[in-house]
């Protein structure tokens, strides 16, 4: 599942592309397939997924934290 949605945030709304995949692992290439995504569409990347991120996954996310946002979801 992929969207454009708007978050609320202390600055105001904010928007970002959406990106939701039903895994128990999170990959570091998940992250950044959504991540390039969201780049052509000049937005930061939100993913969700109800499994965990890989280690791999967790160094990229450290790496590009300001472009792209981790949520695990029940």
């Amino acid at each position: 599942y992929e969207a454009i949605v708007e978050v609320e945030t202390l600055l105001g709304g904010m928007k970002f592309l959406a990106v939701a995949r039903d895994k128990k692992l999170v990959a570091d290439t998940d992250l950044i397939a959504a991540l390039q995504k969201a780049q052509m569409l000049r937005l930061p990347a939100l993913f969700l997924a109800p499994g965990k991120l890989n280690t791999k996954a967790q160094e990229y996310l450290g790496k590009w934290h300001s472009f792209l946002k981790f949520k695990r979801i029940e």
